[in-house]
């Protein structure tokens, strides 16, 4: 929202930086996301205050089941209560500069000069100095009063101060990218039953891949270092599986024995079963071989 209202911040005119629905809906969005990322921080702050028991496991399988079976199907129901997204941005966009046009003091070149209008009346008449930039044309500049200029609707909008300034980087526009793409998947499958949605929200298995990452190292920053970098191979590789074609060979090898709808629930839970095994098993073959060379030192 915040981001919108500034890349629209218009010269001469006023903006508003608070809109109550686009906000509402922006939380109602990320919110499947900031629960993911509530667990990532809940496995890191486990592994800095060195509280890896069974106490703590079975809390974070608890705040799983929360986030899983409570949270995201919670902010699914409430998405349904809702426009879409682009329709509610584009009325947010229309509301934000409703009734603006061009605003005066500014220099516009055009294919046949450059303009400066001194002001620009509601009616689409404009008063200023034009200069002509083809060399036949003597006049070096001409003024012009209540001018009809025949803008068109693109024309007619307003001056984006800082619009181009504002783009997001490529890395930061993929990454929110895979996560709306990943978010609709889910919500689609919420849709379908809790069938379907359990058996993607099997990410959650694979998540737990982070609890047996973090015993790869005795060094902290080094474990926090890799539990993020799984947190993100287990998104990418969802994201991967479920919303491109990258696996499609797999799936229509495997479709000669079973049925594609069956294939598209099992399919997931596998991938994320695996994941979870590898981080597991890789995790502790590591702590015991550690353990066993220094024997009887602080793990």
């Amino acid at each position: 929202m915040l981001h919108e209202s500034c890349s629209l911040l218009c010269a001469g005119q006023s903006s508003k930086f608070f809109l109550f629905q686009p906000f509402l809906k922006g939380l109602i969005v990320t919110a499947p996301f900031a629960a993911l990322l509530a667990l990532l921080l809940s496995f890191l702050y486990i592994v800095r205050y060195q509280l890896r028991n069974v106490l703590s496991f079975c809390c974070m399988i608890c705040l799983t089941v929360v986030v899983f079976v409570v949270i995201i199907p919670a902010s699914f129901n409430l998405k349904m209560d809702f426009y879409e997204l682009s329709e509610e941005r584009n009325n947010a966009i229309n509301e934000l500069h409703k009734d603006v046009l061009q605003t005066p003091g500014y220099f516009r070149t055009t294919e046949k000069g450059v303009y400066y209008f001194t002001a620009i009346d509601h009616n689409y008449t404009a008063s200023g100095v034009y200069q002509p930039v083809l060399p036949m044309e003597k006049k070096v500049f001409e003024t012009f009063k209540h001018k009809n200029l025949q803008f068109s609707a693109e024309e007619t909008s307003a001056d984006l101060l800082i619009k181009n300034e504002l783009v997001m980087p490529k890395y930061l526009s993929w990454s929110i990218s895979v996560f709306n793409e990943l978010s609709d998947y889910f919500y689609n499958a919420y849709n379908r039953g809790w069938l379907p949605y359990l058996c993607i929200a099997s990410i959650a298995i694979a998540l737990f891949a982070i609890w047996g990452v973090s015993f790869l190292s005795s060094w902290p920053l080094l474990s926090v270092f890799l539990m993020i970098l799984t947190f993100a191979l287990v998104i990418i590789t969802n994201y991967f599986t479920l919303c491109t074609e990258t696996f499609a060979p797999v799936k229509t090898f495997v479709n000669e024995w079973i049925s594609p709808d069956y294939v598209n629930l099992i399919f997931p839970l596998l991938i994320n079963t695996l994941l979870f095994l590898i981080g597991s098993i890789g995790g502790l073959v590591a702590h015991f071989i550690r353990k066993k060379r220094y024997f009887g030192a602080d793990l």
